[in-house]
Protein backbone atom coordinates (compact mmCIF):
# COMPACT_ATOMS: atom_id res chain seq x y z
CA UNK A 1 0.00 0.00 0.00
CA UNK A 2 1.25 3.56 -0.88
CA UNK A 3 1.52 6.19 1.65
CA UNK A 4 0.56 8.59 -1.16
CA UNK A 5 3.23 10.99 -0.18
CA UNK A 6 4.20 13.18 -3.23
CA UNK A 7 8.03 14.09 -3.52
CA UNK A 8 9.57 16.73 -5.67
CA UNK A 9 12.56 15.95 -8.03
CA UNK A 10 14.44 17.98 -5.12
CA UNK A 11 13.77 15.79 -2.73
CA UNK A 12 15.41 12.55 -4.67
CA UNK A 13 18.53 14.79 -4.63
CA UNK A 14 19.30 14.54 -8.23
CA UNK A 15 19.74 18.31 -9.99
CA UNK A 16 17.64 18.44 -13.34
CA UNK A 17 20.94 18.75 -15.40
CA UNK A 18 21.45 15.44 -14.40
CA UNK A 19 17.89 13.93 -15.78
CA UNK A 20 18.07 16.37 -18.92
CA UNK A 21 18.95 14.79 -21.77
CA UNK A 22 19.70 17.84 -24.09
CA UNK A 23 21.93 17.84 -26.91
CA UNK A 24 22.96 20.59 -26.25
CA UNK A 25 24.48 19.74 -22.54
CA UNK A 26 25.76 16.35 -23.84
CA UNK A 27 28.67 18.28 -25.90
CA UNK A 28 31.07 21.18 -24.33
CA UNK A 29 31.15 24.49 -25.71
CA UNK A 30 34.28 24.79 -26.65
CA UNK A 31 34.16 28.76 -26.96
CA UNK A 32 32.72 28.70 -23.03
CA UNK A 33 35.25 26.95 -21.85
CA UNK A 34 37.68 29.57 -23.62
CA UNK A 35 36.05 32.57 -21.68
CA UNK A 36 36.10 30.59 -18.68
CA UNK A 37 40.07 29.99 -19.26
CA UNK A 38 40.27 34.19 -19.83
CA UNK A 39 38.16 34.97 -17.23
CA UNK A 40 40.10 32.51 -14.62
CA UNK A 41 43.83 34.14 -15.88
CA UNK A 42 42.48 37.88 -15.06
CA UNK A 43 40.89 36.85 -11.89
CA UNK A 44 44.56 35.61 -11.10
CA UNK A 45 46.03 38.51 -12.24
CA UNK A 46 43.59 40.70 -9.89
CA UNK A 47 44.70 38.51 -7.06
CA UNK A 48 48.03 38.87 -7.37
CA UNK A 49 47.84 42.81 -7.56
CA UNK A 50 45.89 42.62 -4.39
CA UNK A 51 47.72 43.88 -0.91
CA UNK A 52 49.47 40.69 0.13
CA UNK A 53 46.91 39.97 2.99
CA UNK A 54 43.88 40.55 1.32
CA UNK A 55 45.67 37.75 -1.39
CA UNK A 56 46.61 35.75 1.66
CA UNK A 57 43.07 35.70 3.40
CA UNK A 58 41.42 34.79 0.11
CA UNK A 59 43.93 32.03 -0.48
CA UNK A 60 43.03 30.34 2.96
CA UNK A 61 39.67 31.06 2.74
CA UNK A 62 39.40 29.68 -1.21
CA UNK A 63 41.97 27.15 -1.61
CA UNK A 64 42.72 25.83 2.22
CA UNK A 65 39.54 26.33 2.97
CA UNK A 66 39.79 27.68 6.41
CA UNK A 67 37.13 29.42 8.40
CA UNK A 68 37.45 33.23 9.26
CA UNK A 69 38.52 32.06 12.93
CA UNK A 70 41.23 29.80 11.68
CA UNK A 71 42.33 32.53 9.48
CA UNK A 72 42.23 34.98 12.02
CA UNK A 73 44.58 32.51 14.01
CA UNK A 74 47.13 32.21 11.33
CA UNK A 75 47.69 35.86 10.96
CA UNK A 76 47.29 36.91 14.65
CA UNK A 77 43.56 39.15 14.02
CA UNK A 78 40.88 38.82 14.97
CA UNK A 79 37.77 37.19 13.37
CA UNK A 80 36.01 40.05 12.54
CA UNK A 81 38.98 41.84 11.28
CA UNK A 82 39.44 39.24 9.22
CA UNK A 83 35.78 39.83 7.39
CA UNK A 84 36.45 43.16 6.78
CA UNK A 85 39.98 41.87 4.88
CA UNK A 86 37.95 39.52 3.01
CA UNK A 87 34.90 42.04 2.19
CA UNK A 88 37.70 44.72 1.16
CA UNK A 89 39.36 42.07 -1.38
CA UNK A 90 36.18 41.22 -2.64
CA UNK A 91 35.25 44.65 -3.42
CA UNK A 92 38.77 45.80 -4.70
CA UNK A 93 38.40 42.49 -7.18
CA UNK A 94 34.40 43.59 -7.96
CA UNK A 95 35.89 46.91 -9.09
CA UNK A 96 38.65 45.33 -10.76
CA UNK A 97 36.60 42.37 -12.83
CA UNK A 98 33.81 45.01 -13.72
CA UNK A 99 34.49 43.97 -17.04
CA UNK A 100 33.69 40.63 -16.99
CA UNK A 101 29.91 41.79 -15.46
CA UNK A 102 26.79 40.96 -17.22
Amino acid sequence: VSSGKIIGIDDLGVSEDAINFDDDNLQDDPYQNIEQNIFKKALTECISTLPEREALVLSLYYDEELNLREIGQVIDVSESRVSQIHSQAMHRLKARMQSWQS
